[in-house]
């Protein structure tokens, strides 16, 4: 996920069925950047940070599901 426009279009979606989003879900997360999240509430499995194309190296840290798994 980067700023959460696509979810955001499946939010939007879902309301012209009459659907409730009960939670957001993201494998990926990219990490915060200058641009603006337009979802806030989501649990992300991995975070994506450092990502250099030039040495193909890109580093992966624990997303925030961890944290709201620690709270119960």
């Amino acid at each position: 996920m980067k700023a959460g426009g696509t979810i955001n279009g499946i939010k939007n979606l879902l309301q012209e069925f009459d659907a409730n989003v009960k939670a957001i879900g993201v494998l990926a997360e990219a990490e915060d950047e200058e641009e603006d999240r337009v979802v806030e509430d989501y649990m992300s499995l991995v975070q994506i940070k450092n990502v250099d194309s030039t040495k193909r190296h890109i580093e992966v840290i624990k997303g925030n599901y961890f944290e709201y798994k620690n709270r119960e």
